[in-house]
């Protein structure tokens, strides 16, 4: 199957002394970096996607487009959020929705931010991947339950995720990664691969996690 990759990051910190794992995004062959949500669909242009990952720093029902670390200031185009997931709405349903590739293969939104699903939660209760996943129609939308650390290996990019600062935890999708798709939880692997028609785990995660470094 050919797929086609676009992936974002949260370029705020590449402007300051700041140094964290989202930086090593920006080694990442044809990764550019956003510094708001319009960013990312001005750089989009006409193009469509198997897969977009967007990566920055979050929380539980938080990612930040452009805004680093964050701050006191909520700033609506630079932080996605659960609490304020209407001043997103139109970004996601509208904008980012039509430059997936549909069809038999369902394409993937990766939001790549530590911790963003907090797995302790009922699947039932508000999240903001439910919410996105809501108003993003046949599109799987996938986070973290954990933390994430992209670690450059020989020519390419590997995200790790660990369930504690130090621990390397397994790629368990129930356990590291949550997946809804029409606004419903995916609980199963199986499930997931059919949709994505990957072969296996192993493919998933190739597909969601490894990355081709820029050429210098």
């Amino acid at each position: 199957m050919l797929v086609s990759r676009a992936l974002f990051y949260d370029g705020y910190n590449l402007d300051s002394n700041t140094e964290d794992s989202v930086n090593n995004y920006s080694k990442v062959e044809g990764a550019q970096p956003v510094y708001t949500k319009g960013d990312v669909i001005d750089k989009l242009k006409n193009d469509k996607y198997n897969v977009i990952v967007l990566a920055g720093h979050a929380c539980p029902n938080v990612i930040s487009i452009g805004a680093g670390m964050g701050g006191p200031d909520y700033q609506k185009t630079k932080e996605v959020t659960l609490q304020k997931f209407q001043d997103s709405k139109k970004f996601f349903k509208k904008c980012l929705s039509k430059h997936f590739i549909k069809g038999t293969t369902a394409p993937i939104l990766f939001l790549a931010g530590c911790e963003l699903y907090d797995n302790t939660n009922d699947a039932t209760k508000p999240s903001l991947l439910k919410k996105i996943s809501e108003v993003m129609e046949k599109v799987l939308v996938i986070g973290p339950c954990s933390l994430v650390k992209p670690e450059l290996k020989k020519n390419s990019l590997n995200i790790k995720l660990e369930s504690k600062v130090g621990v390397k935890a397994d790629f368990d999708f129930s356990l590291t990664l949550a997946a809804f798709w029409n606004g419903k939880r995916i609980e199963d692997i199986e499930t997931i691969l059919e949709l994505t028609e990957c072969e296996d785990e192993k493919s998933l995660q190739r597909l969601l996690c490894k990355w081709e470094l820029q050429k210098v």
